[in-house]
Order: structure tokens, then sequence, then C-alpha cells
């Protein structure tokens, strides 16, 4: 598939595949009852927000709903957290997490019972000190964890939490094996992608046997170190050398577009139903949106103090950004983007204090309902192609 029939066939799931909740919103009541009966009967969602901290406590939850802390835990046995994010594997049950222990220049993965906020279960990686990733697992049960020292990619069973295999060897052009994700494309085809820093190299391994599928090179300079995959399995990958983020069709690597970003981008976010894109900063100030069927910037969220990792309410309400500098979250009213006008720029609703320095961040969701943005006025009147009164949806 060449990368035109690959845009084409994104735009126009990009425009029809926006679930039940979507639809039932420009559709009318009948479907919108639909949408809340798929949703659990909520017309909203409900969950909390899990950040982690290396120093007391280590754990804090705050309520989405009443943003307020309500939990917190101290877990027995921290060293100190590799880079987890809203993107790591999560089992229903038990979160997914990165360790490192850098005096002993080991690292694990642990099991985070979202209940108790206890671990379950340690996985031994073998030597590391500089990170560990870790995204999405892939359809066989297998948790793909890169170490960006040693150069290793580590498959574990999600089911017995033992190390399947250890894929060493793989292509790093000089650099090292950042962070990483597995990327389902619209065929159904799982690959595991990951960046090589200043190896200025982006490469896929096949997830099962770490064959080495396709490796390219970026741009001299590029710096590629952070990744995440779409829902439709295309690859947005953070090059922090230039300020921008490349967004490849997963196939054979193809360079869709590179987006002008802002100082060192550091993270990519997306709605649950992959409409809207979202890339957080370790320098720069704000959030950016982007349209990801067009690949169009939208808007730019002015947070303040480094938006390391981002999160998405999947009821379409809320954004979440992590703000270690200033240790707090700050949570952004979403609108829809595209039916407001273009390139706006937005501001934080309410900002939540932790009063630790923030290192990690997951979205724990309890029920999902319905996608809820201003659909009572937006879209009276609407039909399926949208032709209705869209002049609401200002910032809050």
């Amino acid at each position: 598939m060449t990368t035109l029939e690959f845009s084409r066939r994104r735009l126009l799931v990009g425009m029809t595949g926006l679930g039940l909740g979507a639809l039932a919103a420009a559709c009318g009541e009948g479907a919108q009852d639909a949408a809340t009966a798929e949703g659990g009967g909520a017309r909203g969602d409900t969950g909390e927000l899990l950040l982690f901290s290396n120093t007391s406590p280590h754990v804090t939850a705050i309520d989405i709903l009443t943003e307020e802390i309500v939990r917190t835990s101290d877990l027995e046995g921290l060293t100190s957290w590799a880079w987890n994010d809203d993107n790591n594997y999560f089992d229903g049950t038990n979160l997914w997490l990165g360790m490192l222990n850098e005096s002993s220049g080991q690292a694990e993965l642990v099991t985070l019972n979202v209940d108790t906020l206890t671990i379950e279960t340690r996985v031994p990686l073998g030597s590391e000190t500089m990170g560990v990733f870790l995204g999405k697992a892939s359809s066989g049960g297998s948790l793909l964890v890169s170490k960006m020292g040693a150069g290793e990619v580590v498959s574990v069973d999600t089911a017995s939490g033992e190390v399947r295999a250890t894929f060493d060897n793989l292509p790093a052009n000089g650099g090292m094996i950042a962070d990483a994700d597995l990327s389902t494309d619209l065929e159904g085809v799982e690959r595991f992608a990951y960046p090589t820093g200043d190896g200025n190299t982006v490469v896929t391994i096949d997830p099962a046997s770490g064959d080495v599928l396709t490796s390219i090179d970026t741009v001299k300079g590029a710096a590629p170190t952070r990744l995440t995959a779409a829902p439709d399995g295309t690859i947005w990958v953070q090059e922090t050398g230039k300020h921008r983020v490349a967004v490849y069709e997963p196939t054979g690597l193809e360079l869709i577009k590179r987006i002008e970003a802002g100082d060192q981008p550091i993270v990519g976010a997306f709605t649950t139903d992959g409409s809207y894109a979202y890339t957080g900063h370790s320098e720069g100030e704000f959030v950016q949106v982007v349209q990801a069927a067009t690949l169009k910037p939208l808007a730019h969220i002015r947070t303040g103090g480094s938006p390391h990792m981002v999160a998405v309410r999947p009821d379409f309400t809320r954004i979440y950004a992590m703000l270690p500098t200033e240790q707090s979250v700050a949570v952004i009213y979403q609108q829809d983007w595209d039916v407001n006008s273009s390139t706006i720029t937005s501001s934080v609703e309410n900002t939540i204090p932790l009063g630790v320095t923030p290192v990690g961040l997951f979205l724990r969701m309890t029920s999902v309902g319905a996608r809820l943005r201003d659909e009572e006025e937006r879209y009276k009147g609407c039909t399926l192609s949208y032709s209705c009164d869209q002049s609401l949806g200002t910032k809050r």
C-alpha cells in the first residue's frame, strides 16, 4: 500500500469511524440512547488519574469528577520509576509499569493493582541504567519492553509474567533503543516500532520473532526519542532535535508528514476514536492539538510548566497534562476543535496541586460514557452530513 493510498484510507476512517457516541450526536436522540447504553448507562466518564512519583507518596489517585486527591500509596521496594505514561498496558486489573534501580543497574517490570495500589508481581528485565519503555500488548499476549542502554527488547508474557524472549543485536545506528510502541495497522498487522535518538532512524520489528521488518533514516539531527502508535496504526515520532512530530505509515515507514511542534516534543496521545492527536513538551509550555485525519494543527493549549505527559477522557470532556516543574496536573476543557475555528488557543480550566514531582501518569477508567461535548446544543438538527449549527463550543 502506498503512502497516498494509506492516507486516503486514514481520512475515510477518521471521518466515519467515530463510534456510536459521535454518530449518536449527529443522528438524534434514539442513537444517543444506544451510545449511552454502550457506555454502561453513564452519560460521562468516571475514573481516576494516577500520578507516579519517586518520593512519598509514590502513587496519587485523583477522582476525575471531583478533581480531588482521593487515595495515595507508598510502594514497598520502589527504586525509581522509568518512563510510564497513559499508553502503558492495562489488563483490566493491573497496570504494567517500568522501574529502574540505578544503584544495582537493574530494571524490572511491575504490575500495580489499581484497586489496592499495591504491587502484584515483579518481572526482572536484566541490566539497564538509562531507561525502559513499554506501550500496548500484542494480540498474542506479549508485552514488548525496550531497554535504552542495553539495546534490547524484552518480550514478556502478560498471562504468566514470564520473559518469553530477549531480542538483541537490533539496529540502533549508533544511537539507542528509545521509547517504543506496538502498531496495529488497518489490516490488523502488528509491528513493534522504536526510534533511535542520536541514531536518527526509526525501526519496526516483528513482535513475535524480533526480526527486523523496516529501518528508515530520519533527518540528521532529528534525534527521535519518543514514539506512539495511533489507533489506525500510524506511527507518530517526536523529533526532539528538530522540534517536530513525524508521522509514518506502518507498512514501510513511508513519511506521511512532519508537523512543527514546540520545544522538545516528548509525548504523543490520542482520543480513543483517533480523531485528535496531542503532543506534550518537556521545554515548551503548551499541548498541541492536531486533527489526525488531515494532520492539520488546530490548537495550542497553554499550560505552562512543561507538559510532559497527556491523557484524554474518552467522553471527550477533559484533557489532563502532567506538569512536573509545577508539581501539578492541568485540567483542560476539551473542545471539538475542528467544529470550532482552527489554530485557536485554549487555556487551563483547573490546576490540581500534588505536593510532589510527578514522573508518570495514567488515566484509569471505571466507566466510559457517551461522547458528550455540548451535544444537546451543537447537534440540534444535525445530520450525517454535519449540516448543522456549529457556532457553539467556545472555551469555558
